[in-house]
């Protein structure tokens, strides 16, 4: 938005967007930690310093980046495989990570490839979208139910490992968990405007809290640290850097992808236009800060994004008080948060992927163009079988080879 043109009414809207997407981004941002294998402070950190340079530079103004559940399960399933979540090794990969895929991101924006990854097959996106909010939805359970199961990219070789432990479930945690998804889904349905996150997790600390439920076993987040994202480098070691590079390269596609769809949709309906190579370089700057700034790597937030707008965002403004906002809430208030049941934040991940999964769309693929819709079933089941990142590129690979093939019986004809 043009600065000379920026009004106070303006300044209003952003201010009335930034307060409320900050409400909003807290639950989230602690929560999608969790499906990245990292401390919920780490989520809280990757909300601020990469939300603000994304404002800076991009050319949406109605973007809110930050984590997203798509991207921290790839963090999740590429890092875990060579070190243990919850290790200093493994927040040294994860900045490594975070550093790779901003510089991909760059590359490809200094490469103007940004029209062309806007144009990557629905079937394989929404294939991979479903099986990979399927794969998060079950990676939660454990934190429902408050068991232990070892981390597999084979859904099926975990859900197995889930039914021998059935007996094992702790009570307390199950009803919080019950209770979340209740909640969240009666309030969503009902208020659709209402803070809903935020209520559940004020509700669910208060009844660990007076309940004295630790004492019962429910897991709690336990004690978040009130100071600023440290200054963190990461560890360029070129053995890591090949290991990680394709799921960097995952990432940086997939982030970019989420991010431009939700840009393209705001822009269209407020009347302005967005720049893909200037959103792609947006975005990999805001992951290579995310790396210096004890981050892990950040997208576009689909629902995010749409709550910035409908509460009255004008400019790129309301995502810099976003992210003022969190690191005031991280400095102040982040003890109030101690006693907060991981089933709470397993709960919001639940409820939030559910409406990722579009079986509607597979359907209608298949009785449109039966290419279409093996390309959608493929990626989806490999996805569930070998794991998301290894899903995409067999999805993507049959969908090359099926319009190959297509072009191929053209020119013969």
């Amino acid at each position: 938005m043009n600065a000379n043109k920026y009004k106070f009414e303006d300044f209003k809207g952003d201010l009335n967007a930034g307060v409320i997407v900050a409400i909003m981004i807290i639950p989230q941002s602690m929560a999608y930690a969790m499906i990245a294998g990292l401390p919920p402070i780490i989520g809280l950190y990757s909300a601020t310093i990469p939300m603000m340079i994304y404002a800076f530079m991009a050319s949406s103004r109605h973007v809110s980046v930050g984590p997203v559940a798509i991207v921290s399960l790839l963090v999740f399933s590429g890092v875990s495989l060579i070190e243990t979540p919850g290790t200093a090794e493994y927040f040294s990969l994860v900045l490594l990570l975070s550093f790779l895929s901003g510089i991909i991101q760059l590359a490809m924006g200094a490469l103007k490839l940004g029209h062309l990854f806007m144009k990557l097959p629905h079937s394989v996106v929404s294939g991979f979208i479903s099986s990979a909010a399927i794969i998060i939805g079950f990676s939660q359970l454990p934190h429902l139910l408050n068991i232990q199961i070892k981390s597999s990219s084979n859904l099926f070789s975990s859900l197995k490992e889930l039914g021998t432990k059935a007996d094992e479930v702790n009570l307390p945690t199950l009803i919080i968990s019950l209770s979340c998804i209740t909640l969240l889904i009666f309030l969503r349905n009902n208020f659709p405007r209402f803070p809903v996150q935020l209520l559940v997790i004020i509700a669910s600390i208060s009844a660990v809290y007076y309940l004295n439920l630790p004492e019962q076993n429910v897991s709690i987040v336990g004690e978040i640290p009130s100071s600023l994202p440290s200054l963190t480098m990461p560890v360029l070691n070129l053995e890591m850097i090949n290991t990680l590079f394709p799921i960097a390269c995952t990432i940086a596609v997939i982030g970019f992808v989420e991010s431009i769809a939700m840009a393209k949709l705001i822009a269209e309906k407020e009347g302005y236009t967005v720049n893909p190579n200037r959103e792609i370089t947006a975005l990999g700057s805001a992951n290579i800060a995310s790396a210096f700034f004890s981050g892990y790597p950040v997208a576009g937030g689909v629902s995010r994004s749409a709550v910035n707008h409908q509460a009255g965002a004008k400019s790129r403004m309301a995502s810099v008080i976003t992210a003022s906002l969190v690191l005031v809430i991280i400095l102040f208030l982040s003890p109030l948060f101690y006693f907060l049941p991981e089933a709470a934040l397993a709960s919001i991940i639940i409820v939030a992927v559910y409406s990722l999964i579009d079986f509607k769309y597979m359907k209608e693929a298949f009785l449109e163009n039966r290419s279409t819709g093996m390309t959608v079933m493929i990626t989806f089941f490999t996805s569930l079988l070998y794991g998301i990142e290894k899903g995409f590129m067999i999805g993507l690979c049959f969908f090359v080879l099926m319009y190959a093939g297509k072009v191929t019986k053209l020119n013969v004809r």
